[in-house]
């Protein structure tokens, strides 16, 4: 063949890929190729016609094969290029090139021309393990040939191979940085010569180069997109400083939330500080410091002044410091977070914490009276009751009193004795009428909100003892079944003594009306906590309101019979102990409450 170099030239004996002579890309097309002067004597007259024409085939195939490879298209077109190419510089009748995927167990058609163009038909994926011939090219990495396709027993589609007419195939390896990734396979309608394969190897190899090199960039391109996606959905502001020459590399969004265009200022450090909220200064400039002596990461809250406008921006700042080999700081990278949203958020939450706690403390307060005034109301109705259990002492000691002044009126001989006996007797009376007031005292004091370890008995005791007077009146029989070992709990023995007064005083208020009237109490044991009965013989409470009788002020009395507040205190009183109450109830069988409370430890 004829080429303009000023020289004559035989055909190549073989074709060099640019990473043979340590280029790769961009390269100039006659770089693939290395051609040798004839020898002293020798002329073209000697090379066969056809070796002619074959290398001279191959020899542009290689230049526009080149030309593709440095082209800066998607992978996918380059090799649809490649494979044209081929089929018309080689005049063969298929060319086709499957990649392997990522698991290196299954090939992908991504290029084809020739015969067929379709990429998603019966081999558009082939399974490297059930392949009898592309399979063993990738694992034992060697080409294939033959010149008699039609008896080659691996042949999937005979049929096929005969009416089109094709004799040989040929199949190579795509291998690149040591590792097979891919296959290209060619069909032809005439022979293929052995020697063209030999030399077309080096074609492959260029092609095998440029797909890692376009992967490779893809898979950059894709890096950087998914960061930039990242950074901008994150909203960060990124900075690159370097400590060396004191240079700084600011993104868009950092200019953007310094409240700067682009190129109104130079980004260096001294500008940054001229924007940190004066006050916060001090404390960024000593964390960057810290970071720096300890070689941790910086983490930094603190508020930025917007140039122009003077807002205030709540910013995080992230970053760490890179150093060379003597642990010498070098660059420091890092970037900037509006959390302006997350520290109003924080502000707000924090006042309606202390709004919260301000209503919890009227809260307590309000209730704190509501239980006074549940006292009082308790009281005033078991005032009949005090009425009479009080008049029964003060008559016995007026009687007392009475006798020992006639004894002594009477100037009886020896009436120490009588004497003696009515007066110890009129005091035991006083200890009893004091006994009951005391105990109204202590009953309708303010409950202490300190809590201790206390028995449960006593407290029941002191119960019946303040509400005896009634249940004796209305003629109520009370029996009870305790626990032994007389459990303790933790708690307020008054507020529980309410609760317990609350319960008797409904049960009897309930059995007003009924034939029996028998008031149950009893204590068990059981889980880790007390179980306190107390159950009645009264009138029961109707389903449809039984769900409402610890609403506040919800009451079935008459009117100025009762406040409605006696169920609601006490259910507080128990939630705060921890406890809780449940109530069954029939109408016209009574009426059963059940509490728990938890056990001291």
């Amino acid at each position: 063949m004829a080429l303009d170099t000023g020289v004559a030239l035989i055909p190549i004996k073989y074709v060099k890929t640019p990473m043979d002579f340590g280029v790769f890309p961009p390269y100039s097309a006659t770089s693939c190729f290395v051609y040798e002067e004839l020898p002293e004597g020798e002329t073209m007259s000697g090379y066969p016609s056809e070796a002619i024409m074959e290398r001279e085939r191959l020899a542009s195939l290689a230049i526009a094969i080149s030309h593709i490879l440095t082209t800066h298209q998607p992978l996918d077109l380059i090799l649809q290029r490649c494979t044209e190419t081929i089929v018309s510089h080689l005049d063969v009748a298929l060319t086709r090139i499957w990649l392997l995927d990522g698991s290196s167990e299954t090939l992908f058609l991504r290029a084809s021309a020739g015969l067929s163009t379709n990429l998603h038909g019966r081999y558009s994926t082939i399974a490297v393990a059930t392949s009898l011939n592309i399979g063993r090219i990738v694992e034992d990495r060697q080409s294939r040939f033959t010149n008699r396709l039609q008896e080659e027993e691996w042949l999937n589609e005979p049929e096929w191979a005969k009416r089109e007419g094709l004799v040989a195939y040929a199949a190579f390896p795509l291998i690149a940085q040591g590792r097979v990734i891919g296959v290209m396979a060619m069909f032809s309608r005439g022979e293929l010569g052995s020697r063209m394969l030999d030399e077309f190897e080096a074609i492959i190899g260029g092609i095998a180069q440029c797909i890692v090199r376009s992967q490779a960039e893809d898979a950059l391109r894709a890096n950087e997109e998914r960061l930039a996606l990242a950074v901008e959905s994150a909203g960060m502001a990124m900075w690159d400083w370097n400590l060396v020459t004191g240079q700084m590399v600011w993104s868009g969004e950092l200019f953007d939330l310094l409240g700067y265009q682009t190129d109104a200022i130079l980004p260096t450090f001294d500008n940054w500080k001229a924007q940190v909220y004066p006050e916060d200064l001090p404390k960024v400039v000593h964390e960057l410091e810290q970071s720096h002596q300890t070689h941790s990461r910086y983490l930094s809250d603190y508020r930025i002044l917007r140039h122009g406008t003077g807002e205030i921006v709540w910013v995080a700042a992230r970053g760490h410091y890179l150093y060379d080999d003597s642990q010498t700081p070098i660059r420091m990278i890092g970037g900037l977070f509006n959390i302006n949203h997350r520290k109003q958020s924080e502000a707000q939450i924090q006042r309606l914490l202390e709004e919260a706690r301000r209503h919890e403390q009227e809260l307590r307060a309000k209730q704190a009276q509501l239980v006074q005034a549940a006292k009082l109301a308790s009281i005033g109705e078991l005032a009949t009751g005090l009425a009479h259990e009080l008049n029964n002492p003060l008559n016995n000691i007026a009687l007392f009193v009475g006798n020992a002044v006639d004894l002594i009126n009477e100037g009886r001989t020896r009436p120490e004795d009588r004497l003696l006996a009515n007066l110890q007797a009129a005091a035991e009376q006083v200890r009893r009428a004091g006994s009951i007031i005391n105990h109204l005292r202590i009953f309708g004091r303010k409950g202490s909100e300190l809590y201790q370890p206390v028995h449960v008995h006593p407290i029941l005791d002191s119960a019946l003892e303040f509400i005896g007077e009634r249940l004796r009146m209305g003629q109520v029989d009370t029996k009870c079944i305790l626990s032994p070992g007389n459990p303790m709990i933790q708690g307020c023995p008054v507020q529980l003594e309410q609760v317990f007064v609350n319960l008797l005083a409904n049960a009897l208020d309930a059995m007003k009306e009924s034939r029996t009237k028998v008031i149950r109490i009893g204590t068990a044991v059981e889980h880790g906590s007390v179980c306190i009965t107390i159950a009645d013989t009264g009138t029961g409470i109707p389903a449809d309101i039984l769900p409402r009788i610890f609403d506040p002020f919800f009451t079935t009395k008459e009117v100025g019979l009762g406040t409605g507040l006696g169920l609601s205190i006490s259910y507080g009183i128990l939630k705060e102990h921890h406890g809780d109450i449940t109530v069954q109830s029939a109408v016209g069988q009574g009426t059963e409450f059940v509490i728990h409370l938890p056990l001291s430890q």
